[in-house]
């Protein structure tokens, strides 16, 4: 008896982080799609923006 509600404890410990590994990796996952997302924004902004200025200069 005592062994298994340790190991029906166990399973629920086991069941509660894997959910919370799921939640954490699902955020870390969205921010990091976010901050490639701006920094590519950015990144071909500023191409453009040099690229217009190559020409003036010319």
């Amino acid at each position: 008896m005592w062994i298994q509600m340790g190991l029906d404890l166990n399973n629920q410990f086991y069941q509660e982080i894997n959910r919370q590994n799921t939640f954490y990796f699902w955020i870390i996952g969205i921010v990091l799609t976010v901050s490639i997302a701006i920094t590519a924004f950015f990144g071909v902004l500023q191409w453009r923006l040099s690229d217009k200025q190559i020409e003036k200069m010319k």
